[in-house]
Order: structure tokens, then C-alpha cells, then sequence
């Protein structure tokens, strides 16, 4: 795999591209096309450098609340190869820059992670380093993923963000990530899965920490969006409902001497399910289709009637995913389950998304291995489930694209700073050339 190169052409390219796409006036284009940066002057000549930090107005329907995205992990060569060249790779292609802001949560006591903090929060997009302390090993039975779970369940320690978007280091974006995917009249959007429940201990080991019968399962996007504050009510609230401090409910009815059995994700979704509904917009997926039946019912969900009674229609209607998860995914029939996709298979992944954005109009040649008019297959495909059933899909992408346009024409319009993308010719070659 080949490290990214911080370059003005491949850190704004995929958002200027998608402007392009979508039936813009000829006027415009020349705009696209034309339209400079502006010169940053150093000792050393122009600076290219670009600050995800820039302040600039943004009106309200081009932009977000108050929001930034949450990665987790332990320092080691692997994670920090797949944070730089998955995650933050693909940030830079899909993510406006008013959007991607990141905050990166790592081991305090391991001098690796302090190393590595200090290298990264240098490096686009700039991230918040969050240190946390190991706390008493025996509330996560010492096993280093359930510990990432039970800081993930701690956000407010390491941000002040009002809405935290959760995402793992093999996020791959795939689609620009419009404010529209992330936020619903001015509420956070929760995509999951009813139905038949994928994972069956999971819905027990929900049912336990709850108190309550799982409603749904969470591991179905990224990122999970949830608001901050709630994270914290949440703690609280089963505290009091279980009468010990929350490291013990963590220990003994989340993980339960199971730790392996653990959706941190379901935990926080049937959470705001049962608590703050009315705070969220939800889409939510049946699986396998949409004509389930009951069948297999789990022990510790809801019952079937559950999902016609109390889960309302519009809450069933499809929404494009922003990104793949690398490692659990379906590419070509294959299955990938905690393995990696090939570099010519995530290669053709991010030139998908190129062409569905602005390559079909303007690079035709780079884009006929694929067809405009049909679904992009990630938008509806997330780990081994698809949405492809639903007949509405079609009609969301197209309404997601309609929004990238109005992105992406307010920014070029104004000539923000993310818009480096200078020729219709940078276009072909970045989809013929870009490799994983």
C-alpha cells in the first residue's frame, strides 16, 4: 500500500469532481475550470497547505451543528497504516473541509501512542488528541477492544462537540459526506437494522445492559452519530437504575465475563431508542428483506408486531451510506471478515465514487467499467447486508447527488479554499491513476 502524499490536487479533488457532475451550466464549468487558488506565500514559495481549520460563514443548509468525528484505537505499525491510508485518505477525498474534524483517542501510558499523537495532530486534518488513562483493567477484563468500547461510551472526556460521529480506523469513504447525510431537520441520523438481529448474542448482552429487549443492531454505518451529552445521561441513568457505579455495570452486565460478545454500537442506539427518540431521525433497515416474517425471532428482541406498531414507515426509508467498513465487507461476492480487501479492489471502490460524482459526464473513458444509471452498489451495502430490495434506493441516491451538487456549487461559487481541483484534466487522470 502506497502512504498518501499531502497534495492540493488529491486533498480536494473528489468534492470538486462531484460539482462537475451533475448537470451544471456550461458557465459554471468554466468556472470549475478556471477558478485559481489562492497564493499562500512561505520562505520556502507557495504554500499548498490547507487548514481544515479555516473560519468562513457557511449558510446553515451547507453545513453542520457542532460535530466531529471519533476514532479510537491502540498504537501499532497495522492501525496507523489503516488510520493514514484508509481513514484520513479517504476524508481527504470525500469530506468537506468545514466537516472533517477529527478527534483521535489513544493509550496514555503507552509512550508508542504518545509518539504517535504527537506525529498525526500535525498532519491533515489536524486532529484533537485524546490521551485516556487505562483506569481498572478488571471493568474490561484487560481486553484492549472492550476498553476501546468503554472510553467510546466516555466522549465527553474528549471533546466538547455536541455531536460526536463515531468511525474505525478501515472507514472508507466512499461519497462525498453531505451535512444531509449526517443530519435530518437539525437532528443526528441513526441508520440500523431490525428484523431478523444478525448477531444473536448481542441482542442478550444488549437486553442485559438495557434492561430492556433489543429493538435493533447498530454495527450498519458509519459514521454513528449520536449527541455527546447523551452518552453521559446514559452512564448516569444505568447507574442509578443498577444502583453501582457504571465501571460495574460495564463489567458485569455488558461484558458479563463475555467480552467478545459486545456491540458498543447496539448499547447506544436502543439507548436513545427507548430514551430520546424524538431527538434523532432513524432509518432503519429490515433485514433480510423487508417482508420478514418473525422468523428466528431472538431471544431478548422485541416481539415482531413491535416493528409495525411502534417503528413508524417513514423510519424505513433507505439513506446512501457514506463509507465501506474495509474489513467487513462484500466486494464481487466475496466476503471479507476481519480481512482486507485486495489494493486493486479498494482502488476501484474510490474510482466508483468518482465517476458516480462527476467522471460519467466529463472522463466517460476512465468511467465506462461502470453505469450511472444503475445503484452504487456501497451506498446501499454495508458489511454482509443489503438494502438493494427496497425500491426507494434509487431515488435516495439520486436525491443524495442532487445535494452534492449544491454543495459543491456553493463552495466553488465562492471560491472556498477546498476547491484545488484546477482542469477537467486532473479529474480523468486522478480516477485512471488513483491506487490504494
Amino acid at each position: 500500500m502506497q502512504c498518501f502524499c499531502t497534495n492540493r490536487k488529491t486533498l480536494v479533488l473528489f468534492l470538486a469532481v462531484s460539482a462537475i457532475s451533475l448537470g451544471v451550466s456550461f458557465k459554471w464549468m468554466y468556472h470549475v475550470k478556471h477558478w485559481k487558488w489562492p497564493q499562500y506565500e512561505t520562505k520556502g514559495g507557495v504554500d499548498t497547505h490547507l487548514s481544515s481549520r479555516s473560519v468562513y460563514s457557511i449558510p446553515s443548509v451547507y453545513s453542520v451543528p457542532s460535530f466531529i468525528f471519533y476514532v479510537r484505537f491502540t498504537y501499532s505499525p497495522r492501525w496507523a497504516t489503516e488510520y493514514k491510508n484508509v481513514l484520513v485518505r479517504s476524508m481527504k477525498l470525500f469530506v468537506p473541509s468545514n466537516i472533517a474534524k477529527l478527534v483521535v483517542v489513544l493509550d496514555e501510558e503507552n509512550p508508542e501512542n504518545k509518539q504517535f499523537g504527537d506525529e498525526i495532530k500535525k498532519e491533515w486534518p489536524y486532529p484533537d488528541i485524546c490521551f485516556r488513562p487505562p483506569g481498572d483493567p478488571r471493568i474490561y477484563y484487560g481486553w484492549g477492544k472492550a476498553r476501546m468500547f468503554w472510553d467510546m461510551m466516555h466522549p465527553d472526556l474528549c471533546t466538547n462537540a455536541t455531536y460526536v460521529g463515531y468511525v474505525d480506523t478501515d472507514t472508507l469513504f466512499d461519497t462525498i459526506v453531505t451535512p444531509q447525510l449526517l443530519f435530518e431537520d437539525n437532528k443526528p441520523i441513526i441508520v440500523a437494522k431490525i428484523g431478523l438481529a444478525p448477531y444473536a448474542c448481542w441482542v442478550k448482552t444488549t437486553e442485559r445492559f438495557l434492561k430492556k429487549k433489543e429493538v435493533m443492531q447498530c454495527m450498519s454505518t458509519f459514521p454513528v452519530t449520536v449527541k455527546t451529552e447523551h452518552m453521559k445521561i446514559m452512564r448516569e441513568q444505568l447507574s442509578k437504575q443498577f444502583g453501582m457505579d457504571f465501571g460495574e455495570v460495564f463489567r458485569d452486565s455488558a461484558l458479563n465475563g463475555q467480552p467478545h460478545c459486545i456491540c458498543q454500537f447496539s448499547f447506544m442506539c436502543n439507548y436513545l431508542w427507548y430514551y430520546h427518540r424524538d431527538e434523532y431521525a432513524w432509518h432503519l433497515q429490515t433485514v433480510p428483506t423487508g417482508d420478514w416474517n418473525g422468523a428466528d425471532l431472538r431471544d431478548g428482541q422485541v416481539d415482531p408486531k413491535y416493528y409495525h406498531t411502534e417503528v413508524k414507515p417513514e423510519m424505513k426509508i433507505p439513506i446512501p451510506r457514506t463509507s465501506v467498513h474495509l474489513r467487513y465487507t462484500i466486494i464481487n461476492g466475496e466476503k471479507y471478515n476481519e480481512r482486507e480487501p485486495s489494493q486493486e479492489d479498494v482502488s476501484e471502490i474510490v474510482k466508483e465514487g468518482l465517476c458516480y460524482s462527476g467522471g460519467f459526464q466529463y472522463c466517460p473513458k476512465q468511467c465506462r467499467k461502470w453505469n450511472q444509471s444503475l445503484i452504487q452498489y456501497h451506498l446501499y451495502s454495508f458489511e454482509f447486508y443489503q438494502w438493494f430490495w427496497d425500491s426507494r434506493c434509487k431515488n435516495e441516491q439520486d436525491k443524495h447527488y442532487k445535494n452534492v451538487m449544491g454543495l459543491v456549487d456553493y463552495y466553488v461559487q465562492n471560491k472556498k479554499e477546498i476547491f484545488g481541483l484546477r482542469s477537467i484534466q486532473d479529474l480523468c487522470r486522478t480516477i485512471a491513476d488513483w491506487q490504494y
